[in-house]
């Protein structure tokens, strides 16, 4: 009779819990009990939890997350806004569920066989890995799962769905990812040919900025490029938006400067995207930035020339005391 009665007591303690602004996950103040956005109840989730993480609010987790795993677990996660949980793993177990259609960002990630896993059109996700345990066949990919590292898929794995998934490392194991079998290195699976023959991607340190530079061959419908940066290699911050030539059959080469680089060994990803909204990404660089400091920046200036702040979204300009100056894209 105990036993019932615990069992009981659990289920009937688990709730839908929403973030009602963003924040840290282990805040109380960023839930509520009642609605996206509603008044906080001063809790985080719980086990057996359904969370919602509702749209335009971006929550932060600094421990690894296991969805469906019992004990302190939530049952189900859904993903209107953004999930950083850069640097921590997440996994999926039997039983648990996870649907994204905003963005998700983790370290490690494992889904297991008898997880719900859905990325939905739209969506994004990225990973350093992904391990898609044997016979796990609840994957659905219909947005852009991007992974940094490697991927394995078991025997019995299936990923299904329509979207692309873009492996920058390995791809491998008896599993397949939409019917096709998983193998590969620097792969993308379901991708249809992009725009842009690319003939180089590099970078180096010049005067505490990172100066890079790439060329494409040729492109067809290419609109612009992303530039992106990470001091890990999974978490991403967005760069530069660099214009594309749309449509060229001849070499055609590009440059930027990222005068506020961090410190240390970073990395850099270049992504192309089409006139559809089609995108693509590149091999990932590495840049050593140690010696000279950055150049400090003296003025900020919207394209209207009023002065601003360097985290005001759009496009402005960064005035620095040499007397040079660069475009600064934030969002």
């Amino acid at each position: 009779m105990a036993a019932c009665l615990l069992i009981s007591s659990f289920f009937a303690s688990a709730a839908n819990i929403y973030s009602r602004t963003s924040g840290a996950w282990s805040s109380g103040s960023s839930w509520s009990s009642a609605s996206c956005g509603g008044s906080s109840c001063a809790c985080v989730p719980a086990a057996g939890d359904v969370v919602y993480i509702c749209a335009g609010n971006s929550i932060t987790r600094n421990s690894n997350l296991v969805i469906g795993g019992g004990a302190g677990s939530p049952s189900k996660v859904i993903i209107y806004g953004s999930l950083d949980m850069s640097g921590f793993d997440l996994a999926v177990r039997n039983g648990g569920s996870l649907e994204v259609y905003g963005s998700l960002y983790a370290k490690n990630a494992q889904f297991d066989n008898g997880s719900l896993v859905l990325f939905d059109s739209g969506s994004s996700a990225s990973f350093y890995s992904l391990d898609n345990k044997n016979n796990s066949n609840g994957v659905v990919v219909n947005g852009m799962l991007s992974v940094s590292g490697d991927l394995t898929n078991g025997s019995g794995g299936a990923i299904s769905g329509n979207g692309i998934i873009f492996v920058e490392g390995s791809a491998s194991g008896a599993g397949t990812i939409f019917g096709e079998p998983t193998s590969g290195t620097n792969v993308a699976f379901g991708a249809t040919a992009l725009p842009i023959e690319l003939l180089y991607f590099e970078g180096e340190e010049e005067g505490g900025c990172v100066a890079l530079r790439w060329a494409t061959a040729s492109e067809s419908g290419n609109d612009y490029f992303e530039v992106a940066k990470s001091l890990n290699g999974y978490g991403w911050t967005l760069v530069a938006i660099v214009d594309g030539a749309m449509d060229s059959s001849s070499e055609r080469g590009y440059s930027m400067k990222d005068c506020m680089a961090y410190r240390g060994i970073s990395y850099y990803r270049l992504a192309q995207v089409d006139t559809d909204g089609d995108k693509e990404f590149f091999d990932i660089i590495s840049v050593a930035v140690y010696h000279a400091e950055p150049k400090k920046i003296a003025r900020i200036i919207n394209m209207l020339g009023q002065d601003t702040y360097i985290s005001a979204p759009g496009l402005k300009v960064a005035i620095y005391e040499d007397g040079t100056a660069e475009k600064i894209f934030s969002w």
